[in-house]
């Protein structure tokens, strides 16, 4: 129902409504190959390359910023009628994910289209690499949607964090252009490993390291559960806060 309600909501009032769900990406992608073209001179198939990278960004960006806001937004419903707070948290992350699936569309008719045709076992393991990223937020929403509660700053500091980020992830560059001691910083990041690794396996047909995905799964579904215990043990006295 929340995700539902939600979705329906996000586009009320719009004119194009439920097209915003492709267009908004699509959109993203032409402004963002105009002005970084000349990035991808030595990238093979650079267009979907970049539009890759767009599409997991934006699901990490929509993600954790629906899960941030969660409660606050059903601020009404949670403190009139009793129910678990953690199915707030996973309609918001659900959300985000099924506008990335939308997203995903327009990402495989471009695959398609230049010729690329990823094998099924690799569009399995891209499938993983979604769920892994969707556990790092679900976790991260955990505990930003009882932090904004006492610091509501942190909705615009998220923001400005979420711009720095698009930089700091190979979106429209690969790492291999850094330094190689700031490779190795921003390979710390799991949401530059999961971009890395999708390319891989969709458009160039490449074979992951199973230690690799192994260690991003086993380290999003601790954070995730890390989250989800914190969660529960202060929604609570955070509740009273609202």
């Amino acid at each position: 129902m929340f995700i539902r309600m939600d979705f329906i909501l996000r586009y009320q009032n719009s004119v194009l409504g439920f097209l915003w769900v492709f267009l908004k990406p699509f959109l993203i992608f032409l402004v963002l190959l105009t002005v970084f073209t000349f990035f991808g001179g030595d990238i093979q198939h650079y267009q979907v390359y970049l539009l890759l990278g767009i599409i997991l960004f934006q699901f990490f960006s929509d993600g954790t910023t629906f899960g941030m806001h969660s409660i606050l937004n059903k601020a009404h419903v949670i403190l009139k009628i009793p129910f678990s707070k953690t199915s707030v948290i996973l309609a918001g992350t659900l959300n985000a994910l099924l506008h990335f699936f939308f997203a995903l569309l327009i990402f495989f008719g471009f695959l398609f289209f230049n010729g690329l045709y990823p094998s099924f076992l690799n569009i399995l393991l891209f499938l993983l690499l979604i769920f892994i990223e969707f556990l790092f937020i679900l976790g991260l929403s955990f505990f930003t949607s009882l932090w904004v509660i006492s610091f509501r700053d942190l909705g615009q500091i998220w923001e400005v964090f979420l711009t720095a980020l698009f930089y700091l992830v190979p979106i429209f560059y690969p790492l291999s252009i850094l330094p190689e001691h700031l490779q190795k910083i921003l390979w710390f990041n799991p949401l530059s490993q999961i971009i890395v690794f999708s390319r891989d396996l969709l458009i160039y047909g490449k074979t992951v390291p199973s230690a690799n995905i192994l260690y991003l799964f086993i380290g999003s579904s601790l954070f995730c559960f890390l989250g989800w215990r914190y969660f529960q043990n202060k929604i609570q006295s955070f509740t009273e806060k609202i």
